[in-house]
């Protein structure tokens, strides 16, 4: 086949690669078939358009992929039509798009069925079955080839909440925290994308942060927006948050379909340069946050009146069906929703339905209000982590994680506790008060050290306002911000937290107020002030000699300190810099083995 350097090809990694048959069937099977990578099985039909009505190809056709693989495992993988496979507008080519987790043979079977918005239904049953349906064959998968950041490396794979409160990779047990901007929050509403037409980012600035080798469309138009995920990562970040639809809310310049106000065509060029996107986050580590819809009645109303009826089951679909098989990702319900807990629970089991690797599910919650949109939530297995919205008035700093950590361990759930709408932070690097320090001192590293499982920035004009979510087009104008959240996850990843608690009673500070403590008791302590001052450690419980390092929140780095002994409160002393202060303090076996930072 000839390559023209269609997205889809830079998405599979192929390039000139091409597609395979599939045993004797007639299916072909597309990109890398290894452990977790991407792979896509084609199935061919009859041929119709994008816009097509009667019937609507998108609703009325219905494609599940039955993966069976070398253990036994299964996953029932919803498909999705795909016109012509190569972005046109009409086509007969049917997707279904999954990641393997283990090497060695898969078996798959094929239902295809056609009926009256068939597409939503969950009944095996519903529709006719047509063409390929009963389709069966098999693919051999090999041992992934990535390693380092990429979420495809053999010890990594898909992130999923097995009950630790942390969120921890399927390929080794170890636990990942989740850290990067909230803003843009349209970062889809990029110029770049086809059918974009109001599109506020052009990610200009990150043009020159684009490598040779990264993915790109339209001869250069996709190197902003790669560019701007490159930053991300360079920095140490590891997460972007985004909605898939923001037409009735802020930017009005994001939407997955054929048009604003079309509800069940989607844009099947379009939807593939978004799969380049995610598809290079994810070599890059960093994590997709699908924030499913915004506060603003006309967005959160704009799929069936508000309902779950057939249009918002199928865009939940839609977006499993096409992006659910990276390894990284979360489904939010909506930012600061109105959806009340009935409507919340009923969203929630639906998208679980369709999504056969059970991601990590949330909903936002308006500012502080953790109690009403949560508490009916307790025990629920749909919900996996929190998107706490606060400013923490009233509240003890870290108290509330701690809290809900309790809480949710309690009602039979552990939640991956994650603040991702810290309020206020202004976008003054130096205002201590107000700007981006204060987020790095009161909210980041009491968020972490309280065991949240996630902090994402979320960052007003300096002075006051909230235009920057939506304008911010050059990251660099959250250096700092990123900066110091790669400075934080260095820390936290030389920490056992599957084995850590926090029990902020274990520290204090000459400088008073609370010192945010992690503890693995008897063998690791993690320690941070925002006012640093001379810290001290309840070692009563501890026995032997332990050895105590300085981590600058602010620059990075370890510095050794004292060596104190168990059996009693001990003072640590005071760290070689000024300002904030994290401290690891360890048995010295445990020191020993510890791989040099």
């Amino acid at each position: 086949m000839r390559c023209e350097g269609f997205v889809r090809l830079l998405w599979l990694g192929l390039l000139c690669a091409g597609v395979m048959p599939v045993g004797a069937s007639a299916v072909e099977l597309r990109g890398e078939p290894m452990q977790w990578h991407g792979v896509e099985l084609l199935f061919r039909g009859d041929t119709y358009a994008e816009d097509g009505t009667a019937p609507n190809p998108f609703l009325d056709f219905r494609l599940q992929c039955r993966l069976t693989g070398p253990s036994g495992q299964v996953y029932d993988v919803p498909g999705f039509f795909d016109t012509d496979g190569e972005g046109g507008v009409a086509g007969d080519a049917w997707i279904c798009r999954f990641s393997p987790d283990e090497p060695g043979r898969w078996r798959f079977e094929a239902s295809f069925r056609e009926g009256a918005a068939v597409a939503v239904s969950t009944d095996p049953g519903a529709g006719t079955p047509l063409l390929f349906d009963g389709e069966t064959g098999g693919f051999d998968v090999a041992p992934s080839d990535k390693e380092g950041r990429d979420f495809r490396s053999p010890e990594k794979g898909r992130l999923e909440n097995a009950g630790a409160h942390y969120l921890t990779f399927a390929g080794s047990g170890e636990p990942w925290v989740k850290g990067g901007p909230d803003i843009p929050e349209n970062f889809l509403g990029y110029e770049g994308f086809d059918n974009t037409p109001n599109g506020n980012h052009s990610y200009a600035a990150h043009r020159r942060d684009w490598r040779s080798g990264d993915p790109d469309w339209g001869n250069g138009a996709g190197r902003g927006i790669i560019g701007a995920l490159n930053y991300i990562a360079q920095k140490g970040s590891n997460t972007i948050y985004f909605l898939p639809m923001n037409i009735g809310g802020d930017g009005k310049d994001t939407f997955p379909t054929i048009g604003e106000q079309d509800r069940t065509h989607y844009d099947t060029s379009k939807l593939a340069q978004w799969e380049a996107v995610f598809a290079h986050a994810q070599s890059l580590g960093i994590f997709l946050h699908f924030q499913l819809a915004e506060t603003e009645g006309r967005n959160e109303n704009y799929h069936d009146d508000g309902q779950l009826g057939v249009e918002r089951k199928l865009y939940y679909r839609e977006l499993v069906a096409r992006f659910g098989h990276h390894l990284g990702l979360e489904w939010d319900l909506g930012e600061e929703n109105d959806y009340g807990t009935s409507r919340r629970r009923e969203f929630a089991a639906y998208i679980k339905s369709v999504d056969p690797y059970d991601h990590p599910l949330t909903t936002h919650i308006r500012t502080n209000q953790m109690e009403s949109f949560y508490g009916p939530l307790l025990g629920n297995d749909d919900f996996d982590m929190t998107a706490f919205q606060v400013n923490f008035q009233g509240l003890d700093r870290g108290a509330s994680v701690i809290e809900w950590r309790k809480r949710s361990a309690a009602a039979g759930v552990p939640w991956v506790v994650s603040v991702d709408e810290p309020q206020t932070i202004e976008n003054d690097p130096f205002d201590q008060a107000r700007g981006l320090p204060r987020g790095r001192r009161e909210y980041m590293w009491p968020t972490y050290l309280s065991g949240g499982g996630g902090f994402e920035w979320y960052v007003q004009d300096d002075g006051g306002g909230h235009s920057l979510d939506q304008r911010i087009d050059d990251l660099r104008e959250l250096d700092l911000a990123l900066e110091w959240t790669g400075i934080a996850l260095e820390f936290l990843a030389e920490l056992p937290l599957l084995e850590m608690s926090p029990d902020p009673s274990l520290g204090s500070s000459s400088e008073g107020g609370r010192t945010h403590v992690l503890a693995a008791e008897g063998r690791a302590y993690a320690l941070y002030h925002e006012d640093g001052g001379v810290l001290s450690l309840d070692l009563r419980k501890a026995t032997g000699s332990f050895a105590v390092q300085w981590f600058d929140p602010v620059e990075g780095g370890f510095t050794d300190g004292p060596v104190v002994e168990g059996g009693a409160w001990r003072e640590l002393g005071r760290a070689p810099f000024d300002g904030d202060v994290a401290a690891l303090v360890t048995t010295t076996d445990a020191q020993a083995n510890r791989a040099p930072v």
